[in-house]
């Protein structure tokens, strides 16, 4: 069988075949081999989802690493010492 360049396609491919396969010790090791491909591509899209992140926090946060909340809670903590002293 040729696999495709989509992980999850070859995934469903592969529990379609063992589906169909009468013999239960093939269909679990064919079932085994569609769990790879769906392992696969999962960890792609996880992934692609850290690579979201990490481009999101980079626009969030400041030249010293430091994003807009960081900044807020730095104010409200020196107002609030100027306010006790």
């Amino acid at each position: 069988m040729a696999l495709t360049t989509d992980p999850l396609d070859d995934a469903r491919t592969y529990a379609d075949m063992a589906k169909s396969n009468a013999d239960a010790s093939l269909a679990a090791n064919i079932a085994a081999v569609a769990q790879a491909f769906a392992t696969i591509a999962l960890v792609r899209e996880l992934r692609a989802l850290r690579q979201t992140l990490d481009g999101l926090k980079g626009a969030v946060t400041d030249t010293d690493g430091f994003s807009s909340a960081d900044h807020l809670r730095n104010i409200n903590d020196w107002v609030e010492r100027i306010a006790k002293s």
